[in-house]
């Protein structure tokens, strides 16, 4: 009977182990092991069963499993690619966050509170003022936020940037005019940078290597979006005479 109540533990760790595509070294970092007490299922069965502290943290990271299980439908690929992708709301992978910076009670409240980046396929054309340069865009869309940070208010002349999110860098096709993109960089900023048409100023699409991701002004877009905007930046730093959030979430900075 001892050996049955404990036998789910060690089938849904090793599950969402397998699930998640992960090494059996990083698991033992999640549960503070050795990789020889990982690498062996029944010596990690019977750790499971006399140490609580061990298999309070192994529930802890199945419950992990389930969250994300339930976020992205049992899309194994859609899970193994979000723990591997930085995200806004950690500073990190949550994968790094999980195992090396033990923090997976961090990702565990990212999920919980349905702040998962869920992606949609999308596909679409933009262009600029003058015609010059157009872009076309096949991805996943990561987010779709309106920011009130200085820099994009200056960048746009506006009260607020649209921006999306779009994953991965490869999605962007430039089809015309790509020669005459002209790009400005914030000297005192980490990545932001403004790249825009040499001849009539608009705002084009940006890479963002760091996320592997492609910034797109909304506002260049010329196709219908399947998305609406979901939420708003910096609104902190937004003018007196900006327009309400609506019923947008709002933050001081990036969510989280």
């Amino acid at each position: 009977m001892v050996m049955a109540a404990r036998l789910p533990l060690i089938a849904e760790v090793n599950h969402a182990v397998d699930a998640l595509g992960m090494y059996r070294a990083e698991l033992a970092r999640i549960l503070g092991l050795k990789c020889y007490d990982v690498s062996d299922s029944m010596q990690l069965e019977l750790l499971l069963g006399e140490e609580p502290e061990i298999a309070c943290r192994a529930k802890r990271f199945v419950y992990l499993y389930i969250l994300l299980e339930k976020q992205f439908s049992g899309n194994a690929a859609s899970m193994a690619h979000w723990i591997r992708r930085e995200n806004v709301f950690l500073g990190t992978t949550p994968l790094l966050a999980m195992v090396d910076q033990g923090r997976v009670e961090d990702v565990i409240a990212v999920i919980s509170k349905k702040r998962v980046e869920v992606m949609s396929d999308v596909k679409f054309s933009g262009s600029c003022l003058c015609g010059s340069v157009k872009y076309e865009i096949a991805g996943e869309m990561v987010r779709f936020s309106h920011c009130h940070c200085q820099r994009c208010r200056k960048a746009t002349g506006t009260g607020h940037a649209s921006n999306i999110l779009i994953s991965p860098i490869s999605s962007l096709s430039w089809t015309s005019g790509e020669s005459i993109l002209a790009r400005y960089k914030v000297p005192e900023a980490n990545r932001f940078y403004n790249c825009f048409c040499a001849k009539c100023g608009s705002p084009m699409p940006r890479e963002v290597k760091e996320l592997d991701a492609v910034l797109v002004p909304a506002g260049s877009i010329d196709d219908e979006l399947p998305d609406l905007p979901q939420q708003r930046i910096f609104w902190d730093s937004r003018t007196q005479w900006s327009c309400p959030a609506g019923d947008l979430p709002v933050f001081s900075e990036y969510p989280g």
